[in-house]
C-alpha cells in the first residue's frame, strides 16, 4: 500500500513510518516544506492513503503565540491536504486524521458516538481539526478520525519525561481522580494498521486501552514499578499555577471506551497499566 504520512518526524510519526516500511508498505513522508499546493501535488500522486499527524506540540504553557501555532498548524495542514486531494482528484482509498480523546468532557463515559464535549481551547482545536475532513469532495474516500488517548512510550510524551526524572530516583504522584485514558505507542501503531486493513471502519475510533483508570491510579502504579527513592505529591492547583490553561491536559481527564476497536476484533497487546509498564520499563 502507498501511504502518505504528514507529521512523520514526531513521537508517533517516526514509529508509524518505521512500522509501515518494515511490513512492506511504501511510505511517502509529507514534510512542512511540502505544504503548498504545487509540492503537495507531487507528494500525493499515486497515494492510496493519507495519514495526517501534523501539528505543533500541545505540551508546555499555552501563551497567546503558542495557542496560535497549535491551532493554525493543525487546521491549515488538514485544510491544505483536503484542498490538494480535491483539486488534483487524488483517488485515495482512505484519509485518516489523528485527533484526541481530550475533545470529550471529564464527566461522562464516552463511546465513539458521544457528543458530550468539553469547553476549552483544546476542544475547539480538535473539533475544527476534525471538521476539515467533511470537505473532501470524493464521497468514496473513507474518512477515519483516530481519537488517541495519552500515548505512552519510552522515547516521548509524558512517560518519556517522567523516566528522565526517574533516573535521579525521583517520582511524582499527581493526586487527581479524573480519568487517565492511555494507549501504548505500540498498540496505537497497530490501530492505524488495523484501521487501514478493515475497510468497514469509518468515522471516529477511540484509540485507548480497554480499561478505565484515573490519574492517581496511573501514578501509583507507575511508582510501584519504578520504586523511586523520593515521591513528590502534586495537586491540581499546583498544575494550574504552573501550566495555566494547558493544565487541562492533566486536570480534566476523560473516561473513554474503545468500542469500535473491540467490535472490529482488535486485540490489545497492552490492555492495562501493568502490561504497558512491563513492556516499556524492561
Amino acid at each position: 500500500m502507498n501511504i502518505g504520512i504528514s507529521g512523520a518526524t514526531g513521537f508517533i510519526g517516526k514509529s508509524l513510518v518505521n512500522s509501515f516500511r518494515s511490513t512492506g508498505h511504501q511510505v511517502t513522508v509529507i514534510s512542512r516544506q511540502d505544504f503548498n499546493l504545487g509540492r503537495l501535488k507531487e507528494k500525493l500522486e499515486n497515494l492510496e492513503v493519507i495519514i495526517n499527524l501534523a501539528g505543533e506540540s500541545i505540551e508546555g504553557r499555552w501563551t497567546v503565540r503558542k495557542k496560535k501555532r497549535i491551532y493554525n498548524s493543525r487546521i491549515q495542514s488538514a485544510k491544505m491536504l483536503v484542498e490538494a486531494v480535491n483539486l488534483y482528484d487524488i483517488r485515495l482509498k482512505a484519509f485518516v486524521n489523528i485527533s484526541a480523546v481530550g475533545i470529550y468532557d471529564d464527566q461522562q463515559l464516552h463511546r465513539e458516538d458521544s457528543t458530550a464535549f468539553s469547553r476549552n481551547f483544546l476542544t475547539k482545536v480538535l473539533k475544527d481539526w476534525e471538521s476539515q475532513l467533511q470537505y473532501l469532495g470524493n464521497p468514496h474516500i473513507r474518512q477515519v478520525l483516530v481519537r488517541a488517548g495519552i500515548v505512552l512510550g519510552k522515547e516521548g510524551g509524558i512517560l518519556g519525561r517522567i523516566l528522565r526524572i526517574a533516573k535521579f530516583g525521583v517520582g511524582v504522584h499527581i493526586r487527581i481522580d479524573k480519568g487517565f485514558p492511555f494507549i501504548h505507542l505500540k498498540d496505537l501503531i497497530r490501530i492505524f494498521d488495523h484501521v487501514l486493513q478493515n475497510h468497514q471502519i469509518s468515522g471516529t475510533v477511540n484509540a485507548v486501552a480497554p480499561v478505565i483508570v484515573d490519574t492517581s491510579v496511573f501514578f501509583s502504579t507507575l511508582n510501584a514499578a519504578l520504586k523511586p527513592k523520593l515521591i513528590i505529591p502534586v495537586y491540581g492547583w499546583m498544575i494550574k499555577l504552573i501550566l495555566g490553561q494547558s493544565a487541562v491536559l492533566l486536570t480534566e481527564g476523560q473516561k473513554v471506551i474503545p468500542e469500535t476497536l473491540t467490535r472490529s476484533g482488535f486485540r490489545f497487546h497492552f490492555p492495562d497499566l501493568e502490561s504497558t509498564f512491563k513492556d516499556i520499563l524492561t
